[in-house]
């Protein structure tokens, strides 16, 4: 036990008789400065004390309490490849849902269009992949389109064609741009998938989830 601040933090293990001499002494030497009073105070909370009743625990509590401790702690085998496996995967959910990447806007006066085209090549390579095939509406003069299967830091050039029903080409415009207006949307992506796993393996080692069954008990953990 720690040296106490004042001899009045040692009173309550002086009442039940746990201290060891040096503290015993400390008690003794204030209560010498104590009026009679205080002191008889001290001297009937202490003889009761010692006219209560000992009390053991019920047998089953002790066993139930050397059984946990006997009880093996789980083995959190290659957590960080967990946490890793789990970011690429949350990674690729949340890019899914959040799309963070290029936005293609443009805006058309009424006419028979059936569809429009979005096709997208690299600034330094002049070949066009199809992007997305987008159904027109007569209804709609705007439209969007979000490209976020791209990667990061480069520049893009894109092809918006406009298509009509026989299969023709009504009209098609050219749209350079760059993804790092697109940046932060997918650094917050990578950051919000590592929290989320590492908040899942942590979880998952606190709760002790077992993984790998053999003999009908469990062999490992995660």
């Amino acid at each position: 036990m720690s040296p106490p601040s004042s001899p009045q933090e040692y009173i309550p293990w002086y009442l039940n008789d746990s201290l060891e001499p040096e503290g015993r002494q400390a008690v003794e030497t204030c209560l010498e400065g104590a009026t009679q009073a205080q002191v008889e105070f001290v001297r009937q909370i202490q003889t009761s004390l010692k006219l209560l009743p000992q009390t053991a625990p019920a047998p089953y509590v002790r066993e139930r309490l050397l059984a946990r401790v006997a009880q093996p702690q789980p083995r959190w085998r290659f957590a960080w490849a967990w946490t890793g496996l789990l970011s690429v995967l949350l990674m690729v959910l949340v890019w899914m849902v959040l799309k963070p990447g290029v936005v293609l806007r443009w805006a058309v006066s009424p006419g028979e269009v059936a569809a429009f085209r979005v096709y997208r090549a690299p600034a330094d390579d002049g070949e066009f992949t199809l992007v997305q095939e987008v159904t027109a509406s007569p209804e709609e003069r705007e439209y969007r389109v979000i490209d976020w299967r791209l990667l990061p830091g480069l520049a893009y050039v894109y092809l918006i064609e406009a298509v009509t029903p026989e299969g023709g080409r009504a009209f098609q415009q050219v749209v350079t741009a760059d993804t790092w207006g697109a940046l932060p949307g997918q650094l917050l992506v990578v950051v919000i998938s590592m929290l989320m796993a590492y908040i899942l393996v942590k979880y998952a080692q606190y709760v002790s989830i077992p993984v790998i069954w053999k003999g009908g008990g469990v062999e490992g953990y995660i």
